[in-house]
């Protein structure tokens, strides 16, 4: 779904022409994915709710399940009769840029080395990792933040229309042209950044999540995820390339569809940690 949401066709080009998106070659792979997505969906969603009816008043269980994400979606939607559809957002951000941050971790080995031993000796021997760990790693979220301007999930943002005749650097845009923002240009213009900037709506240079009105509203939760994932995926294991491979072997070629992720997906090898018990990190 997301390499084919990202393909460009005749009927993107020219679609006042309504016969072009009708005959468009890919309109029939695109239903049958949807139906596809729609079967996973509806199983999961079924599921939850199947949970919820059979757990008893009182149960932690219960609760548990009331609370989780997809518990309080449909709460919200049986409340709310304006949400009746359930939508699905930037569902593979968090794993790009994890993959892309170790990328470039194993690519400059002094990072990586670094970075662990902040993971670890702020959980100081703890077998497990929660937010409030996280929350002390500045480190972690320095990489993180840089790795999403380099490789940006959305490399072009949503687009947009101007409302009203302007003009930029000399160039003349008449009303309601559409506008594409190249977000993967503006993380690498060396003109914008010495330093980084935070994740603000005022801010016109960082924007992996969009900017504006259609700003993504899981920005917390997107953020929330990958420290955790990334500061668990640096905690539980150690990490190596493979036998006889140098890191200026890595593989740096993008791939652009509607996201920016490896053409040749990142191959490491990991050796497990035991906190107290393994003091050679």
């Amino acid at each position: 779904m997301v390499a084919l949401s990202g393909v460009q066709t005749l009927a993107d080009i020219i679609p006042s022409v309504k016969l072009f998106s009708y005959l468009n070659p890919l309109r029939p792979k695109a239903k049958k994915l949807f139906k596809r997505l729609d079967s996973v969906l509806e199983d999961i969603i079924n599921e939850q709710e199947n949970k919820l009816l059979s757990a008893k008043d009182g149960d932690n269980h219960r609760q548990e399940e009331k609370n989780n994400m997809l518990g309080v979606l449909l709460r919200l939607a049986k409340e709310w009769q304006g949400l009746k559809k359930p939508f699905v957002g930037g569902i593979f951000s968090s794993s790009i840029t994890i993959e892309w941050a170790m990328f470039e971790l194993m690519k400059n080995p002094e990072m990586i080395e670094k970075e662990k031993q902040e993971v670890r000796q702020v959980l100081k021997g703890k077998k497990r990792i929660c937010q409030t760990d996280v929350e002390n790693m500045s480190y972690i979220k320095l990489v993180l933040k840089e790795t999403l301007r380099f490789y940006p999930p959305a490399p072009l943002l949503f687009p947009r229309k101007s409302r009203e005749q302007c003009e930029t650097d000399r160039c003349a845009i008449p009303t309601k042209t559409m506008v594409l923002i190249n977000n993967w240009v503006l993380g690498r213009d060396p003109e914008y950044w010495d330093n980084l900037v935070d994740y603000k709506r005022n801010h016109f240079k960082l924007i992996p999540f969009d900017v504006g009105r259609r700003v993504c509203p899981g920005i917390s939760f997107v953020l929330t995820n990958m420290e955790l994932s990334f500061a668990a995926l640096l905690f539980h294991f150690h990490w190596k390339l493979p036998q006889g491979m140098d890191p200026k072997d890595l593989d740096m070629i993008e791939r652009y569809h509607s996201s920016c992720t490896m053409k040749n997906s990142l191959v490491l090898i990991p050796k497990i940690y035991i906190p107290n018990r393994d003091k050679n990190y």
